[in-house]
């Protein structure tokens, strides 16, 4: 994990630290032109310091959040938790290479712990499509931003979502693969099929691919045992991964393209 390091000449880039500090996070404008590293200086600053940040993929996981009883934002607290999670994203959009709020956030629940802090969950969304295992977390209270975490995938502007295989050519791939797994079930069927986006090695935690997919899901008979998520390449067919569905065991078996090697356990 690479943690960030402060950079004086952050604070210098962005002169008017202490003022923004107490502006609501609408108000910030003109934030996507400044580095992530800027970005959270600025952050830090409004907190006096007192902040945790870290990263492990450069355009995928970031966590930051504030130490103190300060909030990194002051924010328009009268809004809603949904609007209020968009609006600091977008004005920090540099943070997670973030271009429209509206259209690549999509909102998956709000919760709200036993000390009062709201966190609401946004899943990205990339030309309509889902991108799978990405999702960021915004933290608020009633005075303003307290923190975010998650994955967000920074670099898909340019993937093309058009496919050169069919829907149907792509769930028979996925049949075939989960025969091959269990060459004994007495049934399988497709329980779910849809399209969106993958980043290889997500899963892992390593800088990957992306691609336009297909994911599967494929159930067997009740008492079987067996339900297989199966992702593959729209285009090429190739099989990107594959996930145990039962868990039944401490270690789950998450296998690399085309079921050749060694699964990777986590």
């Amino acid at each position: 994990m690479k943690i960030f390091s402060p950079l004086t000449a952050g604070l210098l880039a962005l002169g008017i630290a202490s003022a923004l500090s107490t502006m609501p996070a609408s108000a910030l404008t003109g934030k996507a032109a400044a580095t992530r590293t800027q970005l959270v200086e600025q952050l830090r600053h409004n907190v006096n310091g007192a902040l945790k940040s870290s990263t492990i993929d450069d355009d995928a996981y970031l966590s930051l959040y504030t130490t103190s009883r300060s909030p990194l934002v002051l924010d328009r607290t009268n809004a809603s938790p949904v609007q209020r999670a968009k609006e600091f994203l977008g004005s920090y959009s540099g943070l997670i290479g973030l271009h429209d709020a509206t259209t690549e956030l999509q909102t998956a629940r709000i919760s709200k712990d036993g000390a009062g802090i709201t966190h609401v969950h946004l899943d990205q969304r990339y030309q309509g499509l889902p991108v799978f295992g990405a999702r960021m977390v915004v933290h608020m209270n009633d005075r303003g931003i307290l923190g975010t975490n998650g994955v967000f995938i920074g670099d898909l502007e340019g993937l093309s979502t058009s496919t050169k295989r069919s829907d149907k050519d792509l769930n028979a791939i996925a049949m075939v693969a989960a025969h091959k797994l269990h060459p004994d079930a007495l049934g399988l069927s497709i329980e779910s099929s849809r399209a969106l986006i993958y980043r290889s090695g997500l899963l892992k935690s390593v800088t990957g691919k992306n691609y336009l997919a297909r994911e599967v899901l494929v159930k067997g008979f009740a008492g079987e045992g067996i339900r297989e998520r199966i992702i593959l390449d729209a285009n090429s067919g190739y099989v990107l991964n594959r996930i145990n569905e039962i868990q039944t065991v401490l270690n789950r078996e998450i296998y690399t393209p085309n079921l050749m090697v060694p699964p990777f356990l986590t």
